[in-house]
């Protein structure tokens, strides 16, 4: 897993690092976390272009502004990081995820 301090007010590009440059092709996929600055975990996600997903959140999340904290982990396919993602939204909980992993 990394860690990394981001802003809202950061370009989306430069908080991708090479092990999250994954691409559909491979069909690997980052599972993502962000945090406000005391810690709490405002959403998960999982995508395999996370540029390009975390610039929309930029322009459309509520929560966007609030971030500080992000955390990313790579998984060898998209079923398994779908897999985790539900498990974290369960376990963890965070503030803005909308998706319901318990029905």
């Amino acid at each position: 897993m990394i860690l990394r301090r981001v802003t809202a007010t950061q370009s989306t590009n430069t908080m991708v690092v090479p092990e999250d440059q994954v691409g559909w092709q491979s069909g690997r996929t980052v599972l993502y976390r962000f945090y406000e600055r005391n810690g709490e975990l405002l959403y998960v996600g999982v995508t395999g272009i996370p540029g390009e997903r975390w610039a929309t959140h930029s322009r459309h999340a509520e929560w966007w502004p609030f971030i500080a904290t992000l955390t990313t982990e790579v998984f060898p396919t998209m079923r398994q990081a779908l897999a985790a993602e539900r498990e974290a939204i369960w376990d963890e909980e965070p503030m803005f995820n909308r998706r319901s992993v318990r029905a």
